[in-house]
């Protein structure tokens, strides 16, 4: 039986949180991302360097970086050889694209289920309205299990977006009033809810920072909620101040739905939350899209917003990194325009946003949006007598980290293979780690054909796409190549 693959994104895996490292060097970059706009509210292009000034807790600082990023769609390379049949590589033949990432997250940890059931309506709507080279990826907020569901990887494609969107139904969290009967919690157990909502869903944008903080330039958060509780939310200064921080050090900007509209009805924690959704999206130069009914069209303006970027940065160095939060202000030399950009920084001990890739657990290559192509694979992939499927892998010799050893040469490389279902599940996981020991003569021909690596496993029934991940045990350096199965 032959296959037909199509290359694609790995859509659904659950964050979970690793532990933090901590570099320190002699410099660090502060990197400010600001989007522009006039008093139409549409984004200001020609803008130079001199037009820009930032100040630093009222310090004027130097700008030493400054770059524009702008919209468009991928520039196609020269015309390569096509691949024969059933075979596939993680050498794009795109140069990356400029458009930013944008990641919707649906809170089911402040909103009633009915809340977001509805919102799984309104994004398929939005769907139809969004330019087709945008990349969109979306999220859940979950309390059981606790942690961030990925519902849907990041992707152009906007009748796989539609199709996952219709088949995801949201976690079991609590129904709008109405709904069940039934007294109300005691007091003692509503403000353990309340408290418990602000502590996890500011660990929901740690885990959301610290894996997104690896994907390169500015990051787009639309979370859909309508709000955290107030009064616990002031009180527990601590949780909230250290997501901010990392969710500005990743380079991630919030932009705060609404999902209410124009009432209270469905408010979890009363109407007094609704001020909570200006907070979060203030200080990471995000906007709040607020008393509006029409949650499709928010969603496409906040996607839409950052076409237009001026990167600005400078560099601070180590004898001024007094361990506390500087303000920062940035202006611009023209009259009437309004920015948006983050609204401070963590003088301390640079924090990485995940671990350097060689400690990085397989799995979180699931949420990078593109392939990683440190290591350059190309595969045959074939279903096999016996319910198997057989992959027969060609890898980059050059990229792998051969060392002398006897009279041989010696490379470790780690692996891991997914199946995945439609809905994104795990069904079936190989991983191993293959020693690969060759001789001189061996090492000259690889160089040029490539090394040889063939795995096969079980064929699930229900897989309809897989992704594998190679990884060179010294270096770290890793290669990606996610394709669906299609039958």
């Amino acid at each position: 039986m032959s296959w037909r693959v199509v290359a694609c994104i790995a859509s659904c895996a659950m964050v979970s949180a690793q532990p933090p490292t901590t570099l320190r060097t002699e410099t660090r970059v502060v990197q400010i991302d600001v989007e522009v706009k006039d008093s139409r509210g549409q984004p200001v292009s020609g803008l130079v360097l001199d037009d820009f000034t930032i100040t630093d807790s009222g310090k004027r600082r130097p700008i030493q970086l400054f770059s524009v990023e702008g919209g468009g769609t991928p520039a196609p390379r020269p015309p390569a050889d096509p691949l024969p049949p059933n075979v596939f590589s993680n050498q794009s033949r795109f140069a990356p694209s400029a458009t930013h990432a944008t990641v919707i997250l649906l809170d089911a940890i402040n909103n009633y289920w009915d809340d977001v059931a509805a919102a799984r309506a309104r994004l398929v709507a939005m769907t139809e309205k969004l330019r087709s080279d945008e990349r969109i990826a979306i999220y859940v907020a979950t309390t059981q299990p606790a942690g961030v569901r990925i519902v849907q990887g990041f992707t152009t494609d906007r009748a796989l977006l539609r199709r996952t969107i219709q088949a995801y139904w949201p976690p079991t969290i609590t129904p709008a009033p109405g709904m069940i009967s039934g007294p109300p919690p005691p007091p003692a157990e509503e403000e353990f809810r309340r408290r418990a909502a602000v502590t996890d869903t500011m660990a929901a944008f740690r885990l959301l920072a610290e894996h997104l903080g690896k994907l390169p330039g500015r990051k787009s958060l639309l979370w859909v909620t309508s709000g955290l509780p107030p009064r616990q939310l002031r009180e527990m200064p601590d949780p909230y101040d250290r997501a901010a921080a990392a969710l500005n050090e990743a380079n991630i900007a919030v932009n705060v739905i609404d999902d209410d509209g124009v009432g209270d009805l469905h408010r979890r924690w009363g109407r007094e939350s609704r001020w909570t959704l200006r907070q979060l999206a203030d200080s990471t130069g995000g906007k709040a899209f607020v008393w509006r009914n029409d949650l499709e069209n928010m969603l496409v303006e906040a996607i839409e917003a950052p076409r237009i970027t001026y990167t600005l940065g400078f560099y601070l160095p180590d004898d001024e990194r007094d361990e506390k939060f500087h303000p920062l202000t940035v202006r611009v030399n023209r009259r009437g325009l309004n920015l948006s950009y983050r609204k401070g920084y963590y003088a301390g001990a640079v924090p990485l946003a995940v671990p350097p890739n060689r400690r990085e657990p397989l799995e979180n290559f699931l949420l990078h949006p593109q392939d990683a192509n440190e290591i350059e694979i190309t595969a045959e992939v074939m279903q096999v007598p016996g319910g198997q499927l057989r992959v027969a892998m060609r890898l980059g010799a050059q990229q792998l980290s051969f060392q002398a050893h006897d009279d041989r040469w010696l490379a470790k490389v780690e692996e891991m293979f997914l199946e995945t279902n439609a809905a994104g599940q795990v069904v079936a996981r190989v991983s191993d780690t293959k020693e690969i020991r060759i001789s001189q003569r061996l090492r000259e021909q690889f160089a040029g054909e490539g090394v040889p690596l063939t795995q096969e496993m079980r064929l699930v029934e229900t897989a309809a796409r897989l992704l594998i991940v190679l990884r060179d045990a010294e270096s770290g350096r890793t290669g990606t190549l996610s394709v669906p199965l299609i039958r």
